[in-house]
């Protein structure tokens, strides 16, 4: 095919596309994508009339976003976000888990991805969810009834330190008199739930501190989630599973 407004020249694999995956611009002399459609429809659209390549080049994506949501701008700089977070190229190496595993990875890419721009967690979880319709046919759901968000976000605001970052290192304050408890010594520091927080430190992975700052769970970890109802999903060795506060493997 060829764009008669770029003069790009390209092989469509699926279907006829609508828009020219190298400029951007319409191929049927629709200004937009139809207006009716949801933003994960029409994501959904775009794999179909470009196959995955569309979603393993960030800037490409991110440009037929810009012509091709009619939607608000918060969402397409959510979905922008996504694509400089390489959501999709996450998704698709997920595609051939077990349903298991494919949840976890999907789970723990929405945290991650919230945690790295510092989004609500159902506003991450919503643009995975998008992308995870158009990639893999998996349903957008509300967020509530993904996870334990709610579950997580309650045990989180009941603590009374908080991370704080100066000069690249993390640290805890206390919430309310802005204190120091905890000094800045850790690569990367998330918020306590449940008496704990999981912290990073250099050359070591991630493990989890008490409120003293004392390890209670050994920095051996790739990936890590906070504690919820007595548990934390870690990853170790290229598997994710269960640890209770003890640091002991639950099944």
């Amino acid at each position: 095919m060829k764009c008669n407004h770029c003069q790009a020249e390209w092989t469509a694999p699926n279907s006829q596309p609508s828009v020219c995956p190298f400029c951007g611009k319409s191929l049927t002399g629709d200004p937009k994508i139809n207006d009716t459609l949801l933003p994960e429809q029409i994501l959904e659209r775009l794999f179909k009339d470009f196959d995955t390549k569309i979603f393993k080049s960030s800037a490409r994506l991110s440009a037929l976003l810009a012509d091709f949501m009619p939607h608000d701008k918060r969402t397409l700089r959510l979905f922008k976000f996504a694509a400089e977070y390489n959501v999709p190229v996450q998704l698709l190496e997920a595609e051939n888990y077990d349903e298991s595993d494919r949840a976890i990875k999907i789970q723990t890419l929405k945290r991650n991805f919230q945690q790295e721009f510092f989004l609500e967690a159902s506003s991450a979880s919503y643009a995975v969810d998008c992308f995870a319709f158009a990639l893999l046919g998996l349903p957008v759901k509300p967020d509530k009834e993904d996870g334990n968000h709610e579950d997580m976000e309650e045990a989180v605001e009941k603590e009374e330190l908080r991370p704080f970052q100066e000069n690249g290192k993390w640290g805890y304050k206390d919430k309310n008199s802005k204190v120091v408890v905890i000094p800045l010594q850790y690569d990367c520091a998330e918020s306590f739930s449940e008496g704990l927080a999981a912290v990073r430190l250099p050359r070591a992975g991630w493990g989890f501190i008490d409120k003293t700052g004392k390890e209670a769970i050994p920095f051996k970890y790739t990936a890590v989630s906070p504690f919820c109802k007595g548990l934390a999903l870690v990853e170790l060795n290229g598997r994710w599973f269960y640890i209770d506060k003890t640091g002991k493997k639950t099944e």
